[in-house]
C-alpha cells in the first residue's frame, strides 16, 4: 500500500503512515465484519472459540515499547484528546502501564487520521532522534495487514473446507 503527494517531507511522509495505519486497520475491521456472517463460525457453541476466529489479534510488544517514552506524548496526547470513547481511552492508558495490544492504538489513530483530527505535527511525527512516532505508524500498518492476512487465511484453511460428500 502506497500513499504519495508528489512530493517527498516528513510531513507529507507524516500523513501517508496515518492515512495508511488508516486504511489497515480499516483492512482489519473489514475482515472482522465479513467473519462475523461466515454462518459457521456463528455455528460455534464455544464462545471463546468463536472469538478466536472473529477478533484479529494485533499483539506487538516492540510497538507498544515505542509508544510509552517522551518522544510518543504528543501522539498520547493527542489521542486523549481527541478521542470520545472513554473505554477506548482506558485501553490506552493501560497499554501506556504495561502489556501489548496496540489494537487501541491503531484504532484511535485511524479515528484522528479519518476525521482530520491530526497532522504530523501535532503528534511530533518526525521529532526525536529515535523516531518512535514514525516507527508506530510504519509498525502499526505491517502489523495489521500481516495479521489481517494470517487470520484470513486461517479462515480460509479452517472454516471453509468443503462440507458434505465431496470432501
Amino acid at each position: 500500500m502506497e500513499v504519495s503527494f508528489g512530493f517527498t517531507s516528513d510531513t507529507a511522509q507524516g500523513y501517508s503512515d496515518l492515512l495508511q495505519v488508516a486504511m489497515s486497520y480499516s483492512t482489519v475491521d473489514s475482515l472482522e465484519a465479513a467473519l462475523d456472517e461466515d454462518q459457521r463460525i456463528r455455528r460455534i457453541r464455544s464462545k471463546r472459540t468463536r472469538q478466536r476466529y472473529l477478533k484479529v489479534r494485533l499483539d506487538s510488544p516492540e510497538i507498544a515499547h515505542w509508544y510509552r517514552p517522551d518522544e510518543a506524548i504528543k501522539l498520547r496526547k493527542a489521542l486523549e484528546d481527541f478521542l470520545k470513547r472513554d473505554e477506548l481511552k482506558k485501553q490506552l492508558s493501560d497499554l501506556v502501564e504495561g502489556g501489548s495490544d496496540v489494537r487501541p492504538l491503531a484504532t484511535g489513530i485511524r479515528h484522528l487520521a479519518f476525521h482530520g483530527l491530526v497532522a504530523p505535527g501535532t503528534i511530533a511525527y518526525a521529532w526525536g532522534d529515535r523516531g518512535e512516532v514514525a516507527k508506530i505508524l510504519k509498525g502499526l500498518r505491517s502489523l495489521s495487514l500481516r495479521e489481517a492476512d494470517l487470520h484470513f487465511s486461517k479462515w480460509v484453511t479452517e472454516c471453509r473446507r468443503p462440507e458434505g460428500p465431496f470432501r
